[in-house]
């Protein structure tokens, strides 16, 4: 049986503008390895459940949705994706970072109260 591919995570990064997802994994490697260059896939994030909110600990689960033949070739043993021992970073897509320059103070916060599911307090109580 041939070794399994190994995909190597490397960051996530989260955007506020909202683009295709990944149709084809293949396409994306392939277009990765005649680049010579690391390869991205995008997806769109599902809306967060409250009960996978963690208050307390600050922390959210969610779930990213990976290409259809990507995912086959994951079931069929094929390839596994890799996270490093240190841990997955987690960034701000630099769209992300230019919607929030743009806002003042008093925007943001009215941004963030609409919003809920995308932040939370320390002090809020659960």
């Amino acid at each position: 049986m041939p070794e399994k591919r190994q995909i190597i995570l490397t960051d996530l990064a989260f955007h506020t503008r909202t683009g295709q997802p990944t149709a084809s994994f293949a396409k994306a490697e392939e277009k990765a390895v005649k680049a010579s260059k690391p390869g991205r896939i995008y997806g769109h994030l599902p809306k967060p459940d409250p009960k996978d909110i963690d208050r307390k600990n600050h922390t959210i689960k969610f779930q990213i949705n990976l290409p259809p033949d990507l995912m086959e070739q994951i079931k069929r043993g094929e390839i596994e994706l890799v996270m490093p021992k240190e841990g997955l970073p987690i960034y701000a897509g630099k769209d992300t970072e230019d919607f929030l320059k743009g806002m003042n103070r008093k925007e943001r916060r009215r941004y963030l109260h609409k919003h809920p599911t995308r932040t939370w307090s320390p002090g809020e109580k659960e």
